[in-house]
């Protein structure tokens, strides 16, 4: 678990995970188990890797990983991580169509 941009506008709690089970749906399984443990404010940003990088003496590359998030951060196009809203699951398809048709 990383802070991307700590102390900034834009920080963000990163958890880079690499699951036993890859399985589609392993960052909504972890995201709900989260859910139930803490507060929203909390909540980490869940990104499932192969592998974590590490460097020549087998410590965990945080900054790399930190440049991988920054790059896809980027890169993203729209907003995707409906679930960091806190918006009940039976409403948020009606949500991202307001959203998306005001935006």
């Amino acid at each position: 678990v990383l802070c991307y941009h700590s102390g900034q506008l834009d920080q963000q709690i990163i958890a880079f995970v690499v699951p036993q089970d890859r399985n589609e749906g392993t960052a909504d399984r972890i995201n709900f188990v989260l859910q139930t443990k803490l507060l929203p404010y909390q909540m980490p940003k869940v990104k499932i890797l192969e592998e974590i990088p590490v460097l020549v003496n087998g410590k965990t590359d945080r900054q790399r990983l930190l440049w991988e998030y920054h790059e896809e951060f980027l890169n993203q196009k729209g907003f995707n991580d409906w679930n960091a809203l806190g918006i009940p699951e039976e409403a948020l398809p009606t949500f991202k169509a307001v959203i998306e048709t005001v935006a």
